[in-house]
C-alpha cells in the first residue's frame, strides 16, 4: 500500500507579516509637523534672531542723538538678520508647500539686498528710507499673512497673520507720511523693531515647543 506525500506548498508573498511587526517609519512631515531637527534649528534661530531685533529696537529709541547715519546702519543691520533667517526658513522648511518656501527665499533675498544698500548708502536721505523701511515691511506683511493663511501651516498661524497685518499697516504709515521727519521715523521703526523682536521670539518658541 503506498502513501501519498504531498510536496509542501512554499510560502506565499503575500502573507500577511505578523501583528507585532515593527511599523515603518513615518515620513517627515507627512502629516504638516516639521522634522524634529530641523525644527529646533530653525526655531533657535528665531529665538537668537528675536532678541537681536528686539535689542536693535532699543538701541533705536535710547541712541542719543541718533542720525540719520545710525538709522541706516541699525535698519541695514535688521535687514540683512531678518532676510538671513526668512532664507533659512525656506530652505529648512520641509513640511511647507513650494510656494511657502519660495516666498520666504524671495523676502529674504529682497532683505539682504535692502540691507547692504542701507549699509553701502548711509548719505542717504531720510524720505529714501522711509521708502525702503515702508516697502519691505508691507512685501513682509504679505508674506506673513499668506503663510499664516495657508493651510500646512501648524504653529503659529494666527500669531503670523497679526504679525503680518501689524506689518502692513506701519509700512503704509511710514511710506505714505507726509513729509516725514528723522524723530517720527526713528520713534515708528524702533517700536516696530521692538514689536517684531518679541512676535519672532515667541513664534520660535512655539515651534520649539512643537517640535518637542
Amino acid at each position: 500500500m503506498t502513501t501519498s506525500h504531498a510536496a509542501p506548498t512554499p510560502p506565499s508573498d503575500s502573507v500577511p507579516p505578523p501583528s507585532d511587526a515593527v511599523p515603518s517609519p513615518r515620513r517627515p512631515g507627512s502629516h504638516g509637523k516639521p522634522t524634529e531637527p530641523i525644527a529646533a534649528s530653525v526655531a533657535g534661530i528665531m529665538l537668537g534672531a528675536g532678541a537681536a531685533i528686539f535689542l536693535l529696537g532699543i538701541m533705536v529709541l535710547v541712541w542719543p542723538r541718533a542720525t540719520l547715519l545710525v538709522m541706516a546702519i541699525l535698519f541695514g543691520c535688521y535687514l540683512v538678520v531678518s532676510g538671513a533667517v526668512a532664507l533659512i526658513e525656506g530652505f529648512l522648511a520641509q513640511e511647507k508647500s513650494g510656494m511657502t518656501r519660495v516666498a520666504y527665499v524671495l523676502v529674504g533675498l529682497l532683505g539682504i539686498a535692502i540691507g547692504l544698500f542701507c549699509l553701502r548708502r548711509i548719505d542717504m536721505t531720510v524720505l529714501l528710507l522711509a521708502f525702503l523701511v515702508g516697502a519691505f515691511w508691507i512685501m513682509r506683511g504679505i508674506v506673513d499673512i499668506a503663510v499664516g493663511a495657508s493651510p500646512e501651516l501648524v504653529y503659529g498661524r494666527g500669531l503670523r497673520i497679526f504679525t503680518g497685518v501689524v506689518s502692513i499697516l506701519a509700512g503704509c504709515m511710514v511710506l505714505f507720511w507726509p513729509a516725514i521727519t528723522l524723530t517720527i521715523l526713528i520713534a515708528i521703526v524702533g517700536a516696530w523693531l521692538i514689536f517684531y523682536g518679541l512676535m519672532f521670539s515667541f513664534m520660535g518658541f512655539r515651534l520649539r515647543r512643537v517640535a518637542a
